[in-house]
């Protein structure tokens, strides 16, 4: 099967240290081939799918040039000193304090304060020291850090969890003929998110609760001067946080939240305007690779999907087998394959959706069964997949000393942690509703 063949390349791939972009280019010319389409129309369908998540990359220019912003202001290093005093504090109380702390930060950027993984560049490389000195284990704090982003857009229907369950899943649900209630969304995806939990807490307690050493490499702040007092300049941080927040709510665009908090750090001179230019290009630096990835992600989705594979594949899957049981395990081991290939949730249900209801409806699953089923399946392999933003950006906080490897450390844990209890739980949860 192409999509199979396509997927296992790129990540047999990515294992070897390919680099993700050439990993992903790579996966969607095999896929081409095996399907038998020309180099030039596979390049012609890469260029366009790319082309399609070009606004993503923007917003995660704007959204890195804006974290940047904040750092070089200076608040960075409050929220560095406010740890670093208890550095030398090594109970259990405090690294418990700590990890929730960045569990919540997990959990707010994707509702409360709806930044997505802009909030990691910030906060998580000041804070290396203060985890180097306490030896606790990056690859536990990746963990956290995806369950925060993953979990909460799967089961909060507020911020991106308002997308997610209410616009993507639920419109896809009704496109194909299965009208359901908003309140039914996240109930039901509530037993997939217990599963998540589960993983959550199999790391936290199990998996990398031992100490692991790092070198003592310190990440040096960036903050530059600014034009404003202390206290001026902390008020316009708060302010521009504050816009950020209410325009993105408002136009419901990350890049224009973005472009406003950058011009309020600017005109409000949470640091200095003359170095605005270096500090903004910084900023597009650092999420640069984020943003290609996606773009490159996007291309690979559009080439499986010219392949018509992914139908084919689904298709198989839900009409070769007998038992219910087994045949709702294929289905959302199908959805791991295909979201582990593009690297997006988002991207992954209205392909499934468009089969999946059918078979749902035809081998009687009730619409909360349904529901469980596509939207299960639509997340499985976000958590885990080498081109997805939710493992991209941990790796992009907590390699910036070069001690975190992104498919070792944050790739393989979160793939293990999470997509293993989801498909478990989803299957529960399709099997009980």
């Amino acid at each position: 099967m192409t999509v199979i063949v396509s997927v296992i390349a790129m990540l047999a791939l990515c294992l070897i240290k390919v680099n993700v972009i050439l990993a992903l280019i790579l996966g969607a010319l095999i896929a081409g081939i095996t399907a038998g389409i020309s180099p030039a129309v596979i390049t012609e369908h890469f260029t366009s799918g790319a082309a399609n998540a070009a606004n993503i990359a923007l917003s995660y220019g704007l959204l890195g040039a804006f974290a940047n912003g904040l750092s070089c202001s200076g608040i960075t290093e409050k929220l560095t000193r406010l740890f670093d005093r208890q550095k030398n504090n090594k109970s259990v109380l405090y690294k418990v304090y700590l990890l929730f702390m960045l569990l919540l930060m997990g959990i707010a950027s994707q509702n409360m304060i709806p930044v997505h993984i802009a909030f990691i560049p910030v906060v998580i490389p000041p804070l290396l020291s203060v985890f180097n000195q306490m030896k606790i284990d990056r690859r536990l704090i990746a963990c956290i850090i995806t369950f925060g982003i993953t979990c909460t857009y799967m089961t909060v229907p507020l911020g991106f969890g308002e997308i997610y369950l209410n616009d993507v899943l639920g419109g896809n649900l009704a496109k194909n003929g299965l009208i359901v209630s908003a309140m039914d969304l996240p109930l039901a995806m509530l037993i997939p998110g217990m599963g998540m939990l589960a993983g959550l807490l199999l790391a936290v307690f199990f998996s990398y609760r031992k100490p692991r050493k790092y070198s003592d490499t310190i990440w040096k702040s960036k903050s530059v001067s600014a034009d404003q007092p202390g206290k001026i300049r902390f008020f316009s941080v708060i302010a521009a946080i504050g816009i950020t927040v209410t325009v993105q709510l408002l136009l419901n665009s990350m890049i224009m939240g973005a472009l406003s908090g950058c011009l309020i750090l600017t005109l409000t001179g949470a640091f200095s305007r003359k170095k605005a230019d270096s500090v903004f290009m910084e900023g597009f630096k650092m999420m640069a690779p984020c943003g290609f990835i996606m773009m490159a992600a996007s291309g690979f989705a559009a080439v499986l999907e010219q392949t018509g594979s992914i139908p084919q594949l689904v298709k198989i899957v839900s009409t070769a087998v007998p038992s219910k049981g087994f045949l709702v395990f294929l289905m959302l081991l199908a959805g791991l394959l295909i979201t582990m290939g593009i690297g997006s949730s988002f991207s992954t249900v209205p392909l499934l959706a468009a089969i999946y209801v059918p078979v749902a409806v035809y081998t009687g699953l009730s619409p909360m069964a349904t529901i469980a089923l596509v939207g299960t399946a639509g997340a499985l392999g976000d958590a885990g997949s080498p081109a997805s933003d939710s493992t991209i950006g941990p790796t992009s906080g907590l390699n910036m000393d070069g001690q975190h490897d992104h498919m070792r450390d944050t790739v393989i844990p979160t793939f293990l942690h999470y997509n293993i209890p989801l498909l478990i739980a989803g299957w529960i949860a399709v099997m009980l509703l």
